[in-house]
């Protein structure tokens, strides 16, 4: 399996592939996943994105999945650089790499957009660091040390899920959550929690919001910020609104986000060409 070395001694599984008929200069989508999760949440629009045309690279975040947790604590700023150390170490070019980033990985995909000039930047039912969710991450690390990750996968599948969701989808998401090391997802919780906003204005390539219709846990009202703040110029940023879907995007509505996702690089590939 691969695995990549970031500073400190963290250790971090990815997966890569190249796309069948790629063509010269394609864009690589580089996608970090959020809190709970594993590279495997992005796993049901890879067909799409390669049938289309592009390159993907999707890791486990720092103590979440086959990526071990470290003991270290971590934060936003560590956990973007800890994408750019797998940027580097593979050899993506931030003009020809379209960031995807879920709930707490749209907090560090911002924050890499902040810092480099990124083809593009697609946000899944992005966190929008605020008091409110500080609260709410602070008490569910009480939560997992005292219960174990049986409580979040005894609620998080159905609670943060939209109307359209099935019974199978809520398996895949429950069997995510109890693959989370304790340690680890109490560090992510943390992260959340402590959180400051991203300089949202530094961002300034194409960026496409997909924001469930039905999500309680990113609640549009802060997509709506972060769309606002994004120093892109207004043409070329955009929220699209799933009705039907919570918080599990990928999962919930995976032909609606791989077809979302795979247009929005099409067009940006356009552009950078």
């Amino acid at each position: 399996m691969p695995f990549f070395q970031a500073a400190e001694g963290k250790r971090f599984f990815y997966t890569h592939r190249q796309a069948d008929h790629a063509k010269d200069g394609q864009l690589t989508i580089l996608m970090i996943h959020g809190l709970g999760s594993t590279h495997a949440f992005y796993g049901p629009i890879l067909p799409t994105l390669v049938d289309a045309g592009f390159a993907y690279v999707a890791y486990d975040t720092h103590g979440s999945g086959l990526s071990s947790f470290s003991g270290k604590g971590q934060d936003v700023k560590s956990m973007t650089q800890d994408a750019l150390s797998l940027m580097e170490q593979l050899h993506l070019v931030p003009e020809r790499t379209v960031l995807v980033g879920h709930s707490m990985g749209g907090m560090v995909a911002c924050e890499l957009a902040s810092r480099k000039s990124m083809a593009g930047l697609v946000l899944l039912g992005p966190v929008h660091p605020n008091p409110g969710v500080a609260g709410i991450f602070s008490k569910r690390i009480e939560v997992v040390k005292q219960e174990g990750m049986e409580a979040m996968a005894d609620t998080i599948p159905r609670a943060a899920t939209g109307s359209q969701s099935t019974a199978a989808q809520h398996a895949m998401i429950r069997s995510l959550l109890l693959s989370q090391d304790v340690l680890g997802y109490a560090s992510l919780c943390e992260v959340i929690a402590k959180a400051s906003p991203p300089d949202y204005d530094r961002v300034k390539c194409p960026v496409l919001i997909l924001a469930g219709g039905e999500d309680k846990s990113a609640p549009l009202d802060g997509c709506r910020i972060i769309l606002e703040q994004c120093g892109t110029v207004r043409g070329k940023k955009r929220l699209q609104i799933v009705d039907g879907v919570g918080h599990w995007h990928c999962i919930e509505s995976p032909g609606v986000m791989g077809e979302a996702i795979a247009g929005f690089a099409t067009q940006v590939s356009q552009l950078a060409a």
